[in-house]
């Protein structure tokens, strides 16, 4: 029965959305009804095939412009992460051994030599996952015994990366806490746990430096028009802190991860979140623009 799910979401990955649609379907007849989940997250494959359809009619137009070989080198370069002023870049390399977090900055328009910093933050096997906005926090996720948990390094004066530190008991906790990032006047964190009582699987939550001691409080759940029953992951604040872009398996989705955008109104509501459309989306996982 399985290899009807994966037949699809094979079929869905390459685009031929109509076999993906069919074996979706198949997979869903020899389904049990009980299981309410792999139900739910099914049907809505099939509606992503249906809404991939109406959005390759309709293409999104954008130039990608490669920054060159100083920073793209032979090994996959992944998840830049850059300042608000462009002047700092922080990113993940898979390397033969390890993958590793490099960070480089820009001079006289140029990009400098990337430098690994792992042995500066004292730790492997942790992704860089965001930067703050004056590019001194990064932010971080790591696996601790099948329990990812998200830390902080900040930049020191002589221009070297601290050691890591785990955030508090408010954002990590002995559920899945994968991503997170600050907004722009660095007392909102956003982040992305699956802890209890959310809306479905990962969820966004917010929570509020607390002063003077700067920790963080209380975690907040943003509520359902930005999480759906599915999983939200990666979010990001535009510079002006009332833009949130991230991904979703839900909303208006054309399948997997799709990346969508909401703005926050003057009274802290969130409009209904909006995709930004094919080919920038596509039928496969996008996460960690």
């Amino acid at each position: 029965m399985d290899a009807y799910f994966y037949l699809a979401n094979a079929y869905q990955v390459n685009g031929d959305l109509t076999k993906s649609h069919l074996a979706y379907k198949k997979y869903l007849e020899l389904l049990d009804p009980s299981d309410t989940l792999n139900y739910e997250f099914v049907n809505q494959q099939i509606k992503a095939c249906e809404t991939a359809k109406s959005f390759m009619d309709k293409k999104v137009y954008f130039d990608a412009i490669n920054i060159g070989e100083i920073i793209n080198d032979r090994f996959p370069n992944f998840n830049p992460l850059v300042s608000e002023d462009e002047s700092a870049m922080v990113y993940m390399s898979s390397r033969q051994f390890q993958d590793a977090i490099f960070y480089t900055k820009k001079v006289d328009g140029s990009w400098t030599v990337p430098e690994n910093i792992l042995p500066q933050i004292l730790t492997e096997d942790i992704y860089a996952v965001s930067l703050s906005f004056n590019g001194k926090e990064l932010y971080m996720s790591k696996d601790d015994n099948f329990n990812s948990d998200l830390y902080i390094s900040r930049l020191q004066e002589d221009d070297v990366w601290g050691k890591v530190v785990k955030l508090n008991k408010n954002i990590n906790t002995k559920y899945w806490e994968s991503h997170a990032c600050v907004s722009p006047d660095g007392k909102t964190l956003y982040f992305t746990s699956n802890r209890k009582n959310g809306y479905g699987g990962l969820d966004i939550y917010i929570s509020e430096r607390n002063d003077p001691s700067g920790e963080w409080g209380p975690a907040v759940n943003l509520g359902p028009e930005i999480n759906s029953q599915f999983n939200e992951d990666t979010p990001f604040l535009t510079n002006d802190g009332k833009t949130l872009f991230f991904s979703s398996q839900g909303h208006d989705n054309i399948g997997s991860f799709d990346i969508f955008y909401s703005t926050k109104l003057e009274n802290g509501t969130w409009l209904k979140p909006v995709n930004i459309g094919y080919p920038i989306n596509t039928t496969d996982d996008d996460l960690l623009f």
